[in-house]
């Protein structure tokens, strides 16, 4: 019996081994790739998921510049970006470049510079994205100690500080954007002008000392990719520049190695006082992605340079504007209709008295450079008037932002400017610029994330006034982001109003007292998958005030939420789904005139901050980014009415919204789903006759941290096919992808 039961108990061994243990392994779903997964809520599980559209039933209608968007001169949106300007550091008011001589590549070489102190000391400053940082400096240096104070060269090591003052106090001194160009025999110093300069702090002397060869300096653009030359097609430009004796002056368009694609000679005259306007037209015989403009001497002589301007002649440019055309047209395929031009540029401008708008008429290389919040050497080359001419010409609403410290008479003088006739001050002002017509300009915001204290409800309340006193027909715009406190918008349940409300209806009765159109635009976040309807808690905070004011200014119709900046952290898979999921909670709100995003642009790899652009660009290449395609998605399926949709799902995974046309005949069905699994769903369609058998399926997918590269940049996009539903009693099944947002478009006949 003992023998038996050894037997039993090996043979079952036996079988564990190599039978049960193998199938059970096996058996065993495949193993993924390891990656952080965001706290997920716990939610009362339902046992199927199932969405149900009544099409018969509309709930209001919704305006379709939901699909906006916003612009700001941060992360070379502006200058470097949409601006036709080819070249960076125009006015050449950066010092040295130290990444060379220090070490640096990367964004570390990006966010260092030399600067002069207010006694002409040298000192290494780090710029963060938003300001200058002295931590960030020591970091990046590797040099030990805390505080406020700036590095400068006798921190670093004796072989890098003899390398950097040399450069900075040397015959070396080149703006940092720029590079010299010496060939041959011949030797050549450049120095910086201080005395003399021709618009700002700073002007760029060279001289060719002796020798043969050339002697001058060479711009590749931003972050020095180099500029997209295009063979055989005109390049337009611009100089501003002096000498003190007659000499010739070459300007030239090259290959990165040097070639020269395209050459012309500048008579100049010896004009020691007078900075010269010189125009001038350069048709390469080749191209080159990553070439270069250069200005050059090439015998004995010397000029001081004060601005330098290419751009593209009308082939490369969207209407003959100065703005680059395969930008501006990213963003009308987007499906974009209101466009926003605010942001901290406005509030937070070191150089305040420049961030005005009487700084931004003009010629544009008479308008003085100034140090900005997200670009220390900024350019008012593309400024308020330049957006409004993209906007008219590309079809967008347009919405710019000024600053609360304008005068009252200095924005009523901006609405003269935009829309008065020529018989007027500014209207004529305007006619001489250059621009005959009025601007089709309607709205106007005033300052940008404000507080709202009792000081912004008295500048708003004059500023306003002033605007309104020229054409009471512009809408004003509030920018004041709600407090994340639901009920700091709600009136007490005795009546009782706090202080943020009080301040909030003062400025909406100041609306309803002259007859005028108030927006209250408040930005909000887009970053948790998990915070249903209510990104943030702003949303929630929206309706409060709506219901508030409903109640605290009765009568008043013209007030409206226009929530203009989603912003976040990210660009990738995750922040698509995210806004997806905000558009379906801002179309369920109803009645938003206008809903925008953050950013519109973004220059690869310059994301010192906000890494959070739409449409990607380097010099040669434009590329987009999973957020942009939920865009375009909802703009090329576009239809007007929500109608009534009920959905449930294990974990809340699935969000819907569905829109029916005018006409009855085309449906679409929207939904996200935030799962890392597939959801099979139930779908009911009641009100909708005549569907066809066939439906179209548009779907993006993909991980949550999957993006597009200048390497890959179709790796995450929208694939469309068609879907036999096989609906029959108005019931069908679909399944919708992991991590993804689809659209279904049902085409039918109406009754």
């Amino acid at each position: 019996m003992s023998i038996k039961c050894s037997l039993f108990k090996f043979g079952f061994c036996l079988y564990l081994i190599f039978v049960l243990i193998p199938v059970l392994i096996a058996a065993q779903p495949a193993s993924k790739p390891v990656r952080p997964v965001p706290f997920v809520p716990v939610f009362p599980d339902v046992r199927a998921a199932s969405i149900r559209v009544d099409a018969g039933k509309v709930v209001h209608a919704i305006d379709e510049r939901i699909l906006g968007c916003n612009i700001e001169d941060l992360n070379y949106q502006c200058y470097g970006g949409v601006y036709s300007q080819l070249l960076h550091g125009e006015s050449f008011e950066e010092h040295v470049g130290p990444g060379e001589v220090l070490g640096l590549t990367g964004k570390e070489r990006l966010a260092m510079f030399v600067k002069v102190g207010q006694q002409g000391e040298i000192e290494l400053r780090a710029f963060q994205g938003r300001g200058w940082s002295p931590v960030l400096a020591r970091q990046i240096l590797g040099i030990a100690g805390k505080g406020i104070a700036e590095v400068t060269p006798d921190d670093l090591p004796a072989d890098k500080r003899r390398a950097l003052l040399d450069l900075a106090t040397g015959q070396r001194q080149v703006s940092r954007q720029w590079r010299p160009v010496v060939s041959g025999s011949a030797k050549g110093a450049f120095e910086f002008v201080h005395r003399g300069t021709f618009n700002g702090r700073q002007s760029q002397g060279i001289r060719f000392v002796s020798g043969s060869g050339e002697v001058g300096i060479d711009n590749a653009g931003v972050n020095r990719w180099g500029i997209n030359v295009v063979g055989s097609k005109p390049y337009e430009g611009l100089l501003r520049i002096k000498a003190e004796e007659s000499c010739t002056v070459y300007i030239s368009l090259r290959s990165g190695g040097g070639e020269v694609l395209a050459e012309r000679a500048i008579e100049l005259a010896g004009k020691r006082n007078e900075y010269q306007r010189v125009e001038f037209t350069l048709r390469p015989g080749g191209g080159d992605a990553q070439g270069r403009f250069a200005i050059t001497l090439k015998r004995p002589g010397s000029i001081v340079v004060g601005y330098a301007f290419v751009q593209a002649g009308e082939w490369g440019r969207f209407k003959g504007l100065p703005l680059k055309k395969e930008l501006v047209q990213a963003v009308i395929d987007q499906g974009v209709k209101v466009m926003r031009y605010n942001g901290s540029m406005v509030n937070k401008c070191p150089d305040s008295h420049l961030y005005k708008w009487k700084e931004m008429i003009g010629p544009r290389d008479e308008r003085e450079p100034y140090t900005g919040w997200f670009n220390p050497y900024a350019s008012h080359g593309f400024g308020v008037f330049e957006f409004l001419d993209m906007c008219q010409g590309a079809g967008f609403l347009a919405v710019p932002g000024l600053r609360i410290d304008e005068t009252a008479g200095d924005m009523g003088d901006f609405v003269e400017y935009a829309t008065g006739d020529r018989g007027s001050k500014w209207g004529r002002r305007r006619v001489a610029d250059g621009h005959p017509a009025p601007y089709r300009f309607t709205h106007l915001q005033i300052g940008n994330e404000e507080k709202l204290d009792d000081h912004y409800v008295e500048r708003f309340i004059a500023l306003g006034g002033a605007i309104w006193e020229k054409d009471a027909g512009i809408t004003l715009v509030v920018s004041q982001n709600l407090s994340t406190r639901a009920s700091d918008w709600a009136i007490g349940p005795d009546g009782e109003v706090g202080d943020l409300l009080r301040r909030a209806a003062r400025i909406v009765k100041f609306g309803a007292d002259n007859g005028g159109k108030i927006w209250w635009d408040c930005h909000y976040r887009g970053i948790s998958l998990y915070e249903p309807d209510n990104p943030n808690g702003r949303i929630a905070c929206m309706r409060n005030l709506r219901r508030s004011i409903a109640k605290l200014v009765p009568g008043y119709d013209e007030f409206k939420l226009a929530p203009r900046e989603e912003n976040g952290t990210d660009h990738n898979m995750q922040r698509a789904l995210v806004h997806a999921r905000n558009i379906n909670a801002f179309m369920r709100m109803g009645d938003l005139p206008a809903v925008a995003v953050a950013n519109t642009f973004q220059a690869d790899g310059q994301d010192l901050v906000w890494t959070q652009g739409r449409t990607f660009f380097n010099a040669s290449k434009v590329w987009f980014q999973p957020p942009y395609y939920v865009d375009r998605m909802i703009y090329r399926n576009w239809t007007t009415n929500l109608v009534d949709v009920s959905f449930a799902s294990p974990r809340n995974a699935l969000d819907a919204t569905a829109r029916i046309s005018d006409d009855g005949t085309t449906l679409i069905v929207q939904v996200v789903n935030i799962e890392p699994d597939a959801v099979k769903t139930k779908i009911s369609i009641a009100g909708f006759a005549t569907v066809k058998p066939v439906a179209r399926v548009i779907q993006i997918q993909g991980d949550l941290e999957d993006e597009n590269t200048a390497a890959e940049p179709g790796r995450i996009a929208p694939v469309e096919r068609d879907w036999k539903h096989n609906i029959a009693g108005g019931t069908t099944a679909f399944t919708f992808a992991p991590y993804s947002f689809t659209i279904l478009r049902f085409d039918g006949a109406a009754d």
